[in-house]
């Protein structure tokens, strides 16, 4: 999947900074203009990481504007190296009282200001410390912890992957990736049966992780699409605008599909060279169920959505990863000889980004069918999903619904068993806890982050009852029917417009 290029971090490439072993996750890109804060003392630039192969050690100087190739001597205090040792000590009688340390924090300063390395900092400070010695071999060895990542900061440069994306946005901001955690993205894509040589649907609002994690998992080989909940069409759209042109206002429908379409800001995190994405495409869901329809011969209008709100936070997200990708082209300005000098003298590496899918390849999609579907959709109705997407699936297709919530997932699954649409369903509930594991001192930790559960996922086979399903839900088709009515035609106008007003009435519904 990586080339021999991708062994060292190239100008243009993502990277990930794991901060004093695990303590915090950075994604940052290398360029010549990005700045990263490791240290509460300034902004480093990240140009002493272009070239260097993945793995590397660094440390971040006193004040907290250099990066410098540390050891592996830097990161053993941090790992810890516990022994055991027979000792009669404990520490029973050690009181935390802070009159212990006889350094003090203007003679910390001074060290620091003096350009004292991190190992020395750290000796000191044991030296002058009046209860280190009565403590325990697991007590000193925290204690040499506690005092690096108090004062000295290390990193590793890590490549991107969908362990350490995930854990990255889930620690900072989990609403971006609606609270997957890294053991339930594992799970859900296991459950799926995504490997090399499937077909893939993936309906999702995480900002494109779970497309990224099913781009590394098929490795190149087989085809992945994501679509979007939304509904909407190039048609649909195209309607939309010529009425309210006419109504003498003015709308782009272009920017309205744009909005629409699903979000991908993460996928550039992965580097991910060009095979892995020649068979990576997007679009909205509306028009693989419409493609479908004219692929079968089967006429299908298609309403409004189920979700209340016009924009999801991932499609401003993407709008600005397109944005990055187009300000970095050259412009039509002629550039200079050192501008031309230092292009040449450095190695920049080309993003390889899904591509929109066009009316032709949507066609042939929704013609070949999907062999795994993968639902990660918290904010939708997971029953109406499964109901539009199963016609979309072949037989023996298996499938993977996220959500926070339990009650969604049991109502999804008294509904494909009552239509027989699936079988060997199972509901499963992510279970995740970390545990510190030592020598006499292994315990699972205190301090959890959102409790023991990370979510469900409701996963099963598609029967051969997909074949005959609907594009549609059962609320949808006696929308349909009404709307088919002599009545409700002479009222309706135009032939299109008395079925989108149905489907929106059916959204409300439901």
């Amino acid at each position: 999947m990586v080339s021999a290029e991708g062994d060292v971090v190239c100008e243009g490439d993502h990277v990930v900074l794991d901060v004093n072993n695990g303590e915090r996750l950075v994604v940052t890109q290398v360029t010549r203009k990005t700045k990263v804060k490791l240290s509460k003392r300034g902004y480093a630039s990240v140009m002493p990481l272009l070239g260097k192969a993945y793995g590397t050690i660094f440390e971040v100087s006193v004040d907290g504007k250099c990066l410098e190739v540390g050891t592996e001597e830097t990161l053993s205090v941090l790992n810890g190296s516990f022994k055991i040792k027979s000792t009669e000590r404990n520490n029973a009688k050690l009181v935390d009282d802070g009159t212990a340390q006889k350094l003090g924090h203007e003679d910390i300063e001074r060290m620091k200001a003096q350009g004292v390395k991190s190992g020395e900092l750290i000796d000191k400070l044991v030296a002058n410390s009046a209860t280190f010695q009565d403590k325990t071999e697991f007590s000193q060895e925290k204690y040499k912890r506690k005092k690096q990542k108090k004062h000295c900061v290390a990193f590793v440069l890590c490549r991107p992957c969908a362990q350490l994306l995930c854990e990255a946005y889930f620690n900072k901001s989990p609403e971006r990736i609606r609270g997957l955690r890294v053991d339930t993205l594992s799970l859900l894509l296991s459950l799926a049966n995504v490997a090399a040589r499937e077909h893939v649907l993936v309906v999702e609002e995480c900002a494109g992780l779970v497309m990224g994690s099913v781009l590394e998992r098929l490795g190149g080989h087989g085809h992945c699409h994501s679509a979007s909940p939304h509904l909407d069409t190039r048609a649909k759209m195209e309607a939309l605008a010529q009425n309210v042109l006419e109504s003498g206002q003015r709308v782009s429908w272009r920017k309205r599909m744009q909005q629409v379409q699903p979000s991908t800001d993460i996928v550039k995190f992965f580097n991910f060279e060009e095979n892995i994405t020649a068979n990576a495409t997007y679009g909205t869901l509306g028009e693989l169920l419409e493609a479908n329809g004219r692929a079968e011969g089967v006429t299908i209008e298609i309403g409004d959505g189920d979700k209340g709100g016009a924009r999801e936070a991932g499609a401003e997200d993407e709008g600005e990863g397109e944005g990055e990708d187009e300000g970095g082209r050259p412009g039509k300005k002629q550039k200079t000889w050192r501008e031309q000098r230092d292009e040449a003298g450095r190695q920049t590496k080309r993003k390889h980004l899904p591509k929109r899918a066009t009316g032709k390849r949507t066609q042939e999609l929704a013609q070949s069918k999907f062999t795994s579907l993968v639902l990660a959709a918290p904010s939708y109705n997971p029953e109406t999903l499964v109901d539009r997407c199963l016609s979309l699936l072949s037989p023996s297709a298996t499938f993977a619904i996220y959500s926070p919530w339990l009650q969604p997932l049991v109502d999804c699954k008294l509904f494909l068993h009552r239509n027989k649409l699936a079988l060997r369903m199972q509901l499963c509930e992510c279970f995740w806890r970390e545990h510190q594991v030592l020598p006499e001192r292994t315990h699972p930790q205190m301090n959890m982050t959102t409790g023991p559960t990370g979510g469900y996922i409701l996963a099963g086979v598609a029967s051969d009852a997909v074949l005959g399903h609907g594009g549609c839900s059962d609320l949808e088709k006696t929308a349909i029917a009404r709307a088919a009515e002599p009545k409700s035609v002479s009222d309706g106008g135009r032939e299109g417009g008395g079925v989108v007003g149905a489907g929106s009435s059916a959204g409300s519904q439901e």
